[in-house]
């Protein structure tokens, strides 16, 4: 499942990751299993990526590519993902958010965050 605005226009990055993620089936056992699915997908597709991308002295987003920051999230009440995605769109390194998630209850955060699209796309554990 993947959530957008409908008239919203996202970046060609984020479009074509999130297109990308979901023809394949990862192990969401632990977050940490999830990224590294996640970074063989993007490397096996030839995308430069940025991981544990430094946006701020306390702020670094699992994955940026060009402009597009990904992160992964298996946990987490959506107030408290929602704080930490306002801060990574208030970085000027980011030009798009993909939230990666496992959750159901994320579905529910805004299409935009600071002016700056926000696509969610959850990850079935059933699917592995």
């Amino acid at each position: 499942m993947v959530s957008t605005a409908q008239n919203q226009t996202l970046p060609p990055p984020t479009t074509q990751i999130a297109k990308l993620l979901t023809s394949y089936r990862f192990d969401t056992t632990t977050e940490d299993d999830l990224q590294r699915g996640i970074a063989t997908v993007l490397q096996n597709a030839g995308i430069v990526y940025k991981g544990e991308a430094v946006l701020t002295k306390a702020d670094r987003i699992d994955f940026l590519v060009d402009g597009c920051g990904i992160e992964v999230k298996t946990a987490g009440a959506p107030n408290a993902v929602l704080r930490q995605l306002h801060r990574y769109a208030a970085s000027p390194k980011v030009k798009s958010l993909l939230l990666v998630t496992t959750r159901p209850q994320h579905n529910s955060l805004p299409d935009t965050l600071d002016g700056k699209p926000l696509q969610v796309l959850i990850l079935f554990q059933s699917l592995l």
